[in-house]
């Protein structure tokens, strides 16, 4: 595979010496489509394009390619992680809980939680976004954005102290952010109001 990416490299160089005009994208895409015209099954041709497709957010060309290796090598760790950003993107968020969500592979520290998480919360499954939210925050500690999530899952299943302290990390980390902000507030009153309805 080594070799491969080598030869990958150069004919990507001599695509943009011969068309200097041209862009990066546009010289890989039309490498690695003439090498997957000669070797329609190749793996390493099919991932590398399939991100760079992800990068320049052509989702379909890249669900395509990652869905059919997927058809050949159904357990494939890097491809299902890469098909699961496709998915999400995409805003497919059930994909993604069905992609991920038995996975044996996915580690506590892997940072596809985040992605799971997020995709619970869209469909309003708030206790399993929290599942994954809270090892994403584990090992990301320095990640504002998973501890607003966290605190919005929280939020929603009306555990306001919980979402206190989550929306609390956010804002340590981002003292800026005004959502954030108004998130604290607005669980200070909800707090307030259910201390004096007890």
């Amino acid at each position: 595979m080594r070799i491969e990416k080598i030869i990958l490299g150069f004919k990507i160089i001599a695509g943009l010496i011969t068309n200097p005009t041209a862009s990066y994208f546009s010289v890989v895409e039309k490498v690695c489509l003439k090498e997957l015209n000669k070797k329609p099954d190749n793996r390493f041709i099919k991932l590398f394009l399939s991100s760079q497709y992800l990068d320049h957010n052509q989702l379909d060309e890249s669900k395509k390619l990652l869905e059919s290796l997927l058809d050949h090598e159904s357990n494939n760790y890097s491809t299902i992680l890469l098909l699961s950003r496709v998915y999400f993107k995409s805003k497919q968020y059930k994909e993604v809980v069905d992609l991920l969500g038995c996975y044996e592979k996915l580690r506590e520290s892997d940072s596809h939680n985040y992605y799971l998480g997020y995709s619970f919360i869209e469909l309003r499954e708030f206790e399993s976004a929290i599942n994954y939210l809270e090892k994403y925050v584990k090992h990301y500690p320095k990640d504002y954005i998973g501890f607003v999530r966290l605190g919005y899952a929280y939020n929603m299943i009306k555990k306001y102290d919980l979402s206190l302290k989550a929306y609390k990390k956010a804002e340590a980390l981002n003292p800026n952010e005004q959502n954030i902000k108004n998130s604290i507030e607005l669980c200070l009153k909800k707090l307030k109001k259910d201390q004096t309805l007890q």
